[in-house]
């Protein structure tokens, strides 16, 4: 059976992806790239928003163009909410088991664990949320909180650090809530102590945390990680307490900020970046006006911002004052071009310094790319010969869409 595997969405979306990848050349088939000869087509992919929706059923038509006689398979976010639709071929995220036998796939697949194909590992430690913030859909898609056990999340970057991977990306729906489902004493800081004493492993890294599991003690605490990557993605959503409270976040600016401040404490100059929506129901010129503030005062390193889109299933789906798509997009506009100067400015911060870049890919014996520990992409070059997967000091020397830098 030669699949072809197509991902969207975030980094949950990626592992279950590269697991099933995994798990196919495990019971005999063969991944391949989209053809006319690929005998079925498999799209692991994202519902968050309206937009991604489309976007799997734009790929999706696409595949069917391509060869008309291969099943289009939806699996995650998207093959839930499909299945839920009454889609045929839709499989939610906890039934692997499901697309494996709908591809003719049978027989026991042991070794499920990922494959990757970079030098960053990627661990998934827990799925599930129970948080049901008013505009999101995912608790209704993914189910309640579950976690890996402690010895299953430690064999697993075990194997990654004895492939040679020197980072570790750790992630889940709401990976903060790690361990709550497990034991009282197990959370998000007790595994990463654990897997901190795992030789070979130079970083970890967070994909997410949400502010309202952490306070200023508990990002104390994240400091004594010494392999924990000073980067720290904090969804803001708004600017507004007002809408934040009404998104059901759970915390306001006063606290968000106080978690940033906590951060700088920690660290010199952690990358914090963020999430922001534009347009939730209710927000008010004045409301918008509030989050380009916020912005300003954290100055992040990086946001990604997208527009609301009415969920099934939520809350906000019904509420009143639905801003205008028109009005929407003008924001946008304005957020973006705030987020660009924010971004640039948190880079020119390292100009003339040296930082460890871990190298990912190479264009060229002596040119390569790679990300230093506080998220910053780096085109390095060097009058010696580099290699894959290796952390190498670098000067940065030009500030531009991707920074540039030289060994030292």
């Amino acid at each position: 059976m030669k699949v072809s595997l197509i991902t969207l969405g975030c980094k949950v979306s990626q592992y279950d992806s590269a697991q099933l990848e995994r798990m196919i050349l495990g019971r005999g088939g063969e991944v391949v790239p989209p053809s006319p000869h690929s005998e079925a087509f498999l799209i692991c992919g994202c519902a968050v928003t309206d937009k991604a929706v489309k976007e799997a059923k734009q790929v999706s038509r696409r595949l069917r163009r391509l060869n008309p006689r291969a099943p289009v398979i939806l699996y995650g976010c998207i093959g839930e909410l499909a299945h839920r639709s009454g889609e045929e071929n839709a499989f939610p995220p906890r039934d692997k088991e499901g697309v494996l036998l709908k591809l003719g796939l049978k027989g026991k697949a042991e070794d499920a664990l990922p494959s990757w194909h970079r030098t960053r590992g990627v661990v998934k430690v827990q799925d599930g949320c129970d948080r049901f913030c008013s505009f999101c859909i995912v608790p209704h898609l993914r189910g309640k909180p579950q976690s890996r056990k402690l010895e299953e999340v430690i064999k697993e970057v075990e194997e990654l650090s004895r492939a040679g991977f020197k980072e570790v990306v750790l992630t889940g729906v709401h990976l903060s809530s790690y361990g709550k489902d497990l034991h009282e004493s197990l959370d998000i800081f007790s595994l990463l102590e654990a897997l901190e004493k795992i030789p070979g492993i130079e970083r970890i890294r967070l994909s997410s945390m949400e502010p309202v599991d952490l306070d200023r003690e508990k990002i104390i605490q994240l400091g004594r990680i010494s392999k924990l990557c000073p980067h720290f993605h904090l969804p803001l959503q708004s600017g507004s307490d007002r809408i934040l409270k009404s998104m059901n976040r759970g915390y306001t600016l006063y606290h968000y900020l106080s978690l940033v401040d906590a951060c700088r404490s920690t660290w010199p100059d952690p990358a914090i970046t963020t999430d922001i929506m534009v347009g939730f129901p209710g927000e008010t010129e004045e409301d918008f006006q509030l989050t380009l503030k916020a912005l300003e005062t954290v100055g992040f390193a990086r946001i990604h911002a997208f527009r609301y889109s009415p969920r099934p299933f939520t809350l906000a789906e019904n509420f009143p004052d639905q801003v205008e798509d028109k009005v929407k997009k003008e924001r946008m506009v304005r957020l973006r071009l705030l987020a660009s100067k924010l971004s640039l400015a948190y880079q020119e911060k390292f100009l003339g310094k040296v930082l460890p870049v871990l190298l990912e890919e190479l264009s060229s014996p002596n040119e390569g790319e790679g990300y230093t520990p506080n998220y910053i992409r780096v085109k390095v070059q060097s009058e010696e010969p580099l290699a894959c997967n290796t952390i190498v000091p670098v000067r940065i020397y030009s500030i531009t869409d991707i920074c540039l830098g030289e060994t030292i």
